[in-house]
């Protein structure tokens, strides 16, 4: 694997903060501090009024944070579920903290490197679902404290943190513990545990009493989080399923009364929400209810209760979780040469900001600690882009107008950020009157040239000579901006089709709708990020497409690419089959293939291929055959699945 110089990274950023040394942690306390939190310096007259209301404004004008995902599972370098995943025994896995040293996890480093990217907040994983903990804690020795690193990660992190004005939230897997005696078993939810088929005589449980000593555990850590490492930007608690799974045994109100009283200021999040108190919610990838996936799991009951919590969050000003490499969040081996690329980054984040969501974006760190080489450079790529857009991000809102796949929208007083992603050229028609409109230039300055046509602007962009994630365009209007006037209206750029029509039998879900039957033929393959627009996605039903080539055309190749994450519950098809015809009634069959849906911890991508057609037609027809339900070894087993498609080639 490429080595990337982590100093080296440094220098090139000129950076002040390169080379301080750890020299002890600094002494912290949780009482009412005389001083405003390092982070949120730029808000004091509001702290000094109220603490919290300082917090929930910083964090909507922050827009970007770093994640980090790290622990004894990163030495397997199989993902942050392998102990689940491959249900190694309790007592084999436990040995994996006699090999941790984290010997180049380097908090001065990760800061440096968040600041330079944009970041203004980090999240790390205090303790993830295995329970090692990343923090020194008088009720747990299975910590890297007691590991031959014999240091406390989340106390050097939050000294730098504090240090350079970063906000610190501590991610704790409150509802998920493999290691504890007395956490609730599988019979209740099947990730409560690893499948073992001898449980290990450590798990004491015996009835929902006995899970009272686990509260009591999980409350007396985050005492000593609240109270041992400064002022927190937030507690980021994970996996709502685990609460989801057994709700009646958590006292959560009780848990999130006691954070307030500690900490006024540090907010609280636990995905989509518990009870719909939360201060914001942090969905996986996008924005969206777990009300489905909980009734398939579990029952309507407990499907109300994710419903009634995603409901009450929905509409604040929320955040979307992401990570760099394609599916896992722990380091895994295997993503080599697969982690996202900055243009992919540039995307999620305008994504997010422009609808009103920070991006969280994570790494999984080495084994020894170090930053992956490719997050480093993608990051430091994202923060060059930054540092010319960021006028566009921070402390705008988004919208105002409808989201596309390839046009996305902020705003901030009276201006209107057009965001132009992968602009490869084409008319852009705005829906705006040129009379309510002041300038309209390239967000760099350069003068933009437009024209009326009735209610529309029509702009005239010059073809980039060279390719970019994100063309900005800045629209000043005369006086302030009206939301609700736009917001059913969207821009457009026109893109020439390759194909005359595409016909689908069954419509794609909207939550994966792309820009329609335009993904499919865009020129565009989609990526591991399965939220990226870049897919069409079918929850149960087949994907059957005809398209029309116009005329009949010598036909050599047909090629048709499919995704699969299992961990979302999106397989890949079980049978996919190509017809041609010239009248569009009789067909002939050119290609089947069956596939074999079997347990795959990786994100994949397939093409299904048929070469050497040589036959003309005017009509090809696509047949993928969806699994529809989970497999019985899935952890969804039975629950509705997933078949996503993109890019449709016809040569």
């Amino acid at each position: 694997m490429q080595q990337f110089k982590r100093r080296d990274f440094i220098k090139t950023l000129a950076l002040g903060t390169a080379g301080i040394s750890l020299t002890g942690l600094p002494s912290f306390s949780c009482s009412p501090s005389p001083h405003v939190p390092s982070y949120l310096k730029d808000y004091a007259t509001l702290f000094n009024d109220n603490s919290h209301a300082a917090a929930l404004q910083w964090f909507k004008d922050s827009k970007f944070g770093l994640f980090m995902h790290y622990g004894i599972s990163s030495i397997l370098g199989r993902g942050e579920w392998v102990q689940y995943r491959e249900n190694i025994p309790l007592k084999d896995y436990v040995k994996l903290k006699d090999e941790f040293t984290a010997k180049n996890f380097d908090a001065d480093f990760i800061t440096d490197m968040a600041l330079n990217a944009g970041m203004k907040y980090v999240n790390i994983t205090s303790r993830h679902h295995d329970s090692f903990c990343l923090f020194d804690s008088k009720v747990s020795e299975y910590t890297s404290v007691n590991s031959p690193s014999k240091r406390d990660l989340v106390g050097e992190l939050a000294e730098q943190c504090n240090k350079k004005g970063l906000g610190l939230f501590l991610y704790y897997s409150y509802a998920l513990d493999w290691w504890h005696p007395y956490f609730y078993p599988r019979k209740y939810n099947k990730i409560a545990r690893p499948y073992y088929e001898n449980p290990d005589e450590v798990y004491k449980w015996r009835n929902d009493e006995d899970f009272q000593k686990y509260i009591e555990f999980v409350h007396t850590q985050l005492k000593e989080l609240l109270t041992n490492y400064g002022e927190l930007a937030g507690i980021w608690f994970d996996p709502i399923m685990g609460f989801y799974g057994q709700p009646n045994l958590f006292p959560i109100e009780e848990t999130y009364a006691m954070i307030r009283k500690l900490q006024p200021q540090t907010l609280i999040s636990f995905k989509q929400g518990a009870t719909g108190t939360e201060d914001f919610a942090a969905p996986e990838r996008s924005g969206h209810s777990m009300a489905d996936r909980v009734l398939n799991s579990f029952d309507e009951k407990r499907a109300k209760i994710a419903e009634h919590a995603w409901e009450q969050n929905k509409n604040k000003h929320n955040e979307i979780c992401d990570t760099l490499q394609p599916g896992a969040w722990g380091y895994r081996a295997s993503d080599e040469g697969k982690h996202l690329k900055p243009e992919k980054v540039i995307e999620k984040l305008v994504s997010a900001v422009s609808g009103n969501f920070n991006l969280l974006l994570n790494t999984g760190p080495l084994p020894d600690g170090s930053i992956h080489w490719e997050d480093v450079a993608s990051l430091n790529q994202v923060g060059k882009w930054i540092k010319e857009n960021g006028e566009s991000i921070y402390k705008a809102n988004g919208g105002p107008f409808q989201k596309s796949f390839n046009v996305k929208t902020t705003n901030k007083s009276n201006n209107v950020y057009i965001h132009l992603m992968n602009y490869k050229g084409g008319n852009v028609t705005v829906p705006i009157n040129s009379s309510k409109i002041k300038s309209v230039k390239y967000l760099d300055g350069r003068d933009i040239n437009y024209r009326q046509n009735d209610e529309n602007i029509i702009l005239d962009l010059a073809i980039p000579t060279k390719q970019t994630p994100d063309e900005v365009v800045k629209v000043e209007f005369k006086g302030e901006i009206n939301p609700v006037e736009f917001k059913d209206k969207k821009i457009f750029i026109d893109v020439k089709r390759k194909y005359k029509s595409i016909e689908l039998k069954n419509d794609p879900s909207p939550k994966y709708s792309g820009q329609g039957t335009l993904t499919l033929e865009d020129g565009r393959r989609g990526s591991f990020a399965f939220t990226s627009n870049e897919w069409l996605g079918f929850e149960v039903d087949n994907f059957e497409a005809v398209v029309d080539l116009g005329e009949s055309k010598d036909i050599k190749n047909i090629e048709v690419g499919f995704l699969e994450e299992q961990k979302s519950w999106i397989f890949f098809p079980k049978k996919v089959e190509y017809f041609i015809s010239e009248n569009k009634r009789d067909w002939i069959k050119v290609f089947s293939q069956k596939f074999e849906v079997i347990s795959r911890e990786d994100t994949k991508i397939k093409n299904f291929i048929q070469n050497n057609v040589n036959r003309k037609s005017k009509y090809v027809k696509i047949i993928a055959q969806n699994v529809k339900n989970c497999p019985m070894w899935h952890e969804g087993a039975g629950g509705k699945a997933w078949l996503f498609v993109d890019e449709l080639i016809i040569e």
